[in-house]
């Protein structure tokens, strides 16, 4: 094949036979996955000839001979043609036609680029063009320079903007529809099919505009049909009584167009990061029209409304009620649009008839779609308010509508003649079951209204698994299953690797720009280094959200093992033993909250905002001085990668300005060490967005995508290392894993240039800094490490910064990393899978006597154990370094503890056992520390919550099972005492972090042990009510790559589910086998658990 043509080559061929000569070609961005890229071009006229000819089909009136443009080049990178590829060829096919056809007959006042030249109509004679996508627009950003990307909500103004160009967008539109649908393009493996069974293929816009409708979402909604413990399992997911339809198939049918003389083209992207506006925002652009198609546009404005305009504008509760009603703002918003579009008057055609109340009907019934889908992939944007709208929509009666729509007798109020039952009886009726292989669309509608007959569609082409869209943070799940159980963050492995291309991104459309760097959240963290494919190829991993998927060998899909509590079967003995509900009620309140604050990788958020350099008003000398030392007095002595004379004398440069305006990397070093100097001086937040901190850190943020191309890699390297220490806080919860890995991969990319060099040393600093980080992070949340230690021969320097008395803390932290690296690469690697019980009972033991030895190599008064002294955690450095020693220590351990007891199958036995009191002890001796931990924003989320929230479960769990225990009221003093630590958290956040919530576990237990004590229960448990301890067991997700001799059901080649042991933590009768099916649900071919993410609460987009 022949090299690709550069971006300028490709510009020339395409601007030549205009006239038109390029003089700059600047690449602006890479799209997503690195399918192409966007690039600003300058061209200037030949002559004035052809110089009027461009203006014209600018659309620009007067004399000017040159001309800014911008080109967008795709080349496929190679890879997996899986549905995710399909889908963004076809989109940028779309585009292309879109801009090519539709634009030129849009009317002037619809603002959008005018199209100058594309690959679709070039005579490439010398086949240079060949396999690339080319299209020239013009460049809108001199009228609108107003980029919405950067911006989270719209303010007022541009509300109001963006209804009138939506109005007038739909609006006009009707007059560019065909007279025949055959030409659309179906769902990306319908239209994929169609175009190798024969020479038709869709070369228009797409049949159903949007990428969310559920024809495309097979997958994600046979996902949510499976969740049980999602409320909106059921109220999508199942039938009607007497329908064979569900409320989301309901809703996609009527959706679906079908040409009634309200449908027009949307947009069907709509959000903030789509659009440009003027200064005032009295009048905005939209862009990114790759998924433009037919559709209603309430599709369009579902959207809008829930992702880009303020909550405030549409509703005026403050506290928002589980159902909520059209509120004042909403409907004012609507009246607007529906005016609007009612005004907008098509050549040739009627006058749009669309009363209000249908207009309505069509509007929350988008919005019970967008719902659908939010719920199936995960909430972002005005969460709350849309949950509360959908329950109100189906509280006002969906069953009438659904008969209505499956062709029964309808006797409600819709009165548009559009509506008339009789072609939507011709939709197939789909069953849940059968969504995996068929889609659900319009099959055969006889015409109507001078559309052609719709093609029929096949199933899908491609053979499960093969056509399974490889995503987060929403992975495939099993139609069955128990209740989603809940783990803490303390992983028992990291991801499993896979086999092809990772996931790809949930809006294809989207390039990698810094918003989606910054708002990806919790439930999307597992993407790679800056939402990169290449990058994630490169390291070869792939992490799902909050669950390990049944794997074969051939399986595509990767996982995550999580320690994990509260499945159904404990849940329901919880209930049992306690007599009550309340661990039922919490953990569902913790998980409407996950669910409430998880948002998508293309939301947008007002507290994440990303200034530039140009907006951003430079620090006072007195206070910025005031930060850089507290950096060097708190920050350095634990991070010792930056020499503080060589920085403090660039920065009293008297040029400093022209070297921050110059040197992009040194900005973000300079406002990164000033972030963290601000958040160790209390400017911090534990939100982001909020705080002066995160006004400093968003500086550097902004720069840090151009880092691996700086012309100084070893400052860049010292800046991506900062900002990886800045993001070990609670508010960076949803930006850590990418900072982190990009640091890691820039730091393996400049290793082999400066390891030998005058930079050595300074790079040592570096990577020796940056290598326990990430390796305590990888282990900690759960993923692959991007360092491979095998690579690694730097050797350590000499750090005296780092050294307190004989205690050498750097040196220290990085040996207790290697541990944790061995634990991945030993023990949960899922390449791990030997036969033998005595690999894992060896590798565990060895592990355990590493780590003593390194225990025993740190200070008595230091180390963890008796001889630690507490008094030394209130010291300013060494108390911070007392703490992380005792917390690495004392979660490594319990982890190694726990793993013992699931491959030993000590669960099993009735007498006591020296792991089950060593994991009580440990746990104990956790939350014993944790008065000492600084509920600050500065503190890293593991320490801050992570590891007592494992602690916290461990003995609460073993307080509900053994009331009578000798140490259970020393046991609920210290969960009071972990349960005023997350109080504090939620008192110190103003409310952002719910630590109350955990704290509620310490009142149950509590309230639980007082009860069995009263004669009452001594009377009542000698009929035999109170349970057995064996019912008392703590749930969690061990490694699935071990085989075990002698247990059927542990064929790792076979099944790679999560393997859920039940282990009791104390004595007693145990009446049930440890590999009961009950506990074992994998051994009766029961569908796996799905875990909901504790630390989700803490991810404080919200």
């Amino acid at each position: 094949m022949a090299p690709m043509p550069e971006s300028r080559r490709v510009a020339e061929i395409l601007l030549s036979p205009l006239g038109l000569k390029v003089t700059s070609c600047t690449e602006l961005q890479t799209l997503w996955a690195g399918y192409g890229h966007v690039c600003a071009i300058t061209a200037k006229a030949t002559d004035e000839k052809a110089a009027a000819a461009v203006r014209d089909l600018c659309r620009e009136p007067g004399k000017t001979g040159t001309f800014r443009l911008v080109l967008k080049l795709i080349s496929p990178p190679p890879g997996p043609k899986d549905e995710g590829h399909v889908r963004k060829i076809l989109s940028y096919d779309v585009e292309q036609y879109f801009y090519d056809e539709v634009v030129p007959r849009l009317p002037h006042d619809v603002a959008v680029a005018s199209c100058l030249a594309s690959s679709r109509r070039a005579k490439d004679e010398k086949g240079e063009l060949q396999g690339l996508t080319a299209t020239i627009l013009t460049d809108l950003r001199d009228k609108f320079p107003v980029a919405g990307e950067k911006r989270s909500v719209l303010n007022a103004q541009q509300v109001y903007s963006s209804l009138e160009w939506l109005a007038n967008f739909h609006g006009s539109s009707r007059e560019s529809l065909p007279a025949s649908l055959d030409d659309f393009l179906l769902p990306p493996l319908e239209e994929s099919s169609r175009r190798q069974d024969s020479q038709t293929a869709g070369s228009k816009l797409w049949l159903n505009g949007g990428y969310t409708y559920l024809a495309t979402r097979r997958k994600e909604y046979a996902s949510l049909a499976g969740d049980t413990y999602s409320e909106w399992s059921d109220a999508f997911c199942s039938p009607f009584d007497g329908s064979p339809l569900s409320t989301a198939e309901t809703v996609a049918k009527f959706l679906t167009p079908c040409g009634r003389q309200f449908e027009t083209y949307i947009h069907g992207d709509v959000k903030s990061e789509n659009l440009f506006t003027t200064e005032s925002g009295e009048a905005v652009c939209f862009f990114d029209f790759q998924y433009a198609g037919l559709g209603l546009g309430v599709c369009d404005l579902a959207k809008l409304f829930t992702c880009s305009v303020p909550l405030d504008m549409l509703t005026d509760n403050n506290s928002l009620p589980d159902e909520l009603p059209m509120d004042k703002g909403e409907e004012s918003l609507l009246e607007l649009y529906h005016e609007a579009i009612l005004g907008r008057q098509c050549k040739g055609k009627n006058p749009l008839v669309y009363d209000w109340e249908t207009f309505v009907r069509h509007w929350e019934t988008a919005l019970v779609d967008w719902c659908r889908f939010q719920a199936s992939w995960g909430f972002w944007g005005n969460t709350e308010w849309l949950e509360a709208r959908a329950r109100n929509v189906g509280a006002e009666g969906w069953e009438s509508q659904a008969a209505f729509l499956a062709g029964k007798s309808f006797t409600g109020t819709l009165k548009n003649a559009d509506l008339d039952p009789e072609p939507f009886s011709a939709f197939p009726l789909v069953p849940i079951a059968s969504l995996n292989t068929q889609i659900l669309h319009p099959d055969g509608i006889p015409s109507f209204r001078g559309y052609a007959p719709c093609p029929k569609l096949h199933p899908c082409p491609v053979p499960e698994p093969e056509c399974v869209a490889q995503r987060d943070p929403r992975p495939v799940t099993p139609a069955r299953r128990e209740r989603a159980d809940v783990p803490v963050i303390l992983p028992l492995a990291l991801a499993a690797r896979q086999n092809e291309a990772p996931s790809k991104d949930p809006t294809p459309s989207k390039p990698c720009s810094l918003g989606e760097i910054l708002l990806l959240s919790n439930g999307s963290r597992s993407r790679g280094a800056f939402a990169n494919q290449r990058d994630r190829r490169e390291m070869g991993y792939s992490v799902c959200w909050a669950q390990r998927v049944r794997s074969h060998i051939n399986d595509q899909t990767g996982g995550t093992y999580r320690l994990t509590f509260f499945s159904d079967s404990r849940l329901e003995s919880l209930s049992t033993k306690l007599r009550n509900n309340k661990v039922n009620d919490l953990v569902r309140r913790i998980s409407m909250l996950i669910k409430s604050r998880l948002r998508s990788p293309d939301a947008t958020s007002a507290v994440l905002t990303v200034p530039t350099d140009s907006c951003f008003d430079p620090l006072d000398k007195t206070v910025a001085r005031k930060y850089i030392s507290t950096y060097y007095e708190r920050v350095h002595p634990l991070f010792p990668h930056l020499d503080r004379e060589s920085f403090e004398s660039t920065v009293s440069s008297s040029n400093l300005q022209t070297i921050l305006t110059e040197e992009p990397s040194f900005s973000a070093l300079y406002h990164v060490v000033l972030a963290l100097g601000c958040l160790y001086d209390g400017g911090g937040s534990f939100e982001p967005g909020k705080g002066k901190a995160w006004e400093l850190f968003s500086v550097a943020l902004a720069l840090l995508p151009s880092l691996e191309k700086s012309t100084n890699p070893l400052v860049a390297l010292q800046a991506i290392t900062t900002a990886a220490v800045y993001s070990l806080g609670v508010s960076c919860v949803s930006i850590e894993q990418r900072v982190m890995t990009q640091a890691a991969r820039m730091a393996q990319d400049l290793g082999p240039m400066v390891s030998n060099g005058p930079s050595a040393k300074a790079f040592s600093r570096i990577f020796w800094v940056l290598y326990p980080l990430e390796k305590m992070a990888s282990f900690h949340f759960g993923r692959s490490s991007a360092l491979v230690d095998a690579d690694v021969v730097i050797p350590m320097p000499h750090i005296p910064e780092s050294l307190f008395g004989s205690f050498n803390w750097s040196l220290t932290f990085a040996r207790h990393s290697r541990l944790l690296s061995r634990a991945i690469t030993t023990l949960f690697s899922p390449g791990i899978c030997p036969s033998e019980l005595d690999y894992y009972t060896t590798t565990i033991t060895q592990l355990e006597d590493d780590l003593e030895q390194w225990r025993l190599s740190i200070p008595e008064g230091l180390r963890p154990g008796p001889s630690c002294q507490p008094h030394l955690f209130r010291q300013p450095i060494t108390g911070t370094c007392a703490i992380w020693i005792n917390y690495l220590y004392y979660s490594f351990k319990l982890i190694l503890l726990r793993f013992h007891l699931q491959i030993t199958g000590e669960g099993d036995q009735g007498e006591p056992s020296v792991s089950r009191e060593n994991l009580i002890a440990v746990s104990r001796s956790i939350l014993e520390i944790i008065t000492y931990v600084d509920v600050e924003p500065s503190t890293p989320l593991w320490i801050l919550a992570g590891i007592p929230i494992c602690a916290l479960f461990v003995l609460f769990d073993q307080v509900v099972n053994d009331p009578k225990h000798a140490d259970t009221r020393s046991n609920l003093a210290l969960l009071d005492i972990a349960g005023g630590h997350f109080s504090r958290m939620e008192f110190a956040s103003g409310g952002s972090l719910p630590g109350s919530l955990i704290a509620e576990f310490a009142y149950i237990a509590r309230e639980y042990v007082n009860e069995t004590t009263s004669p009452s229960f001594e009377m009542k448990g000698s009929h035999g009510s109170y349970p057995s301890n064996s019912e008392g067991m703590m749930m969690m997700a061990a490694p699935e790559t071990m085989g075990f001799p002698g247990r059927s059901g542990c064929d790792v080649g076979n099944d790679a589910g999560a393997l859920e042991l039940s282990t009791p933590l104390v004595t007693g009768q145990d009446t049930t086998s440890w590999s009961s099916s009950s506990y074992l649900p994998w051994i009766s071919g029961n569908d796996l658990l799905l875990g909901i993410d504790v630390m989700d609460i803490f991810n404080s987009l919200a």
